[in-house]
């Protein structure tokens, strides 16, 4: 395996954009042309794995290009609240619960949040 990163130029159109719930974050719809078998199988190891997107109108050159140097952010390509999720998908499957998934997502998150904000000190620095 290269020391070099695996990536793709594809050409494509952006033909949404909105901001999350949060507000503080963008999600786009990208529309590509027809790309082929390779291509398409690298697009879809991609799914659930942080990287970086570059958009440009015109195809860039490589060695134009002002890239900088990227540490991994997470080992393992999920971020903490990637795992945490898939801790709490799992423990929904075992116990078994009545509610989905998101409400139970939800409710367990609003649970953790709750018993950290109670260990905070009212005077405390924010």
């Amino acid at each position: 395996m290269s020391d070099q990163p695996e990536y793709r130029f594809i050409p494509s159109y952006i033909k949404g954009v909105r901001t999350t719930e949060s507000g503080k974050s963008v999600q786009f719809t990208i529309e590509s042309q027809e790309v082929d078998k390779e291509t398409l199988a690298y697009v879809f190891g991609l799914i659930d794995k942080y990287g970086y997107t570059l958009f440009a109108e015109n195809p860039p050159k490589l060695e134009d290009l002002d890239l900088p140097d990227f540490a991994p952010e997470f080992k393992n390509d999920k971020t903490p609240s990637q795992r945490l999720r898939a801790v709490l998908f799992i423990q929904f499957k075992q116990e078994n619960h009545l509610e989905d998934f998101d409400t139970f997502y939800k409710r367990k998150m609003e649970e953790l949040i709750d018993g950290i904000k109670a260990k905070l000190k009212p005077d405390g620095p924010l």
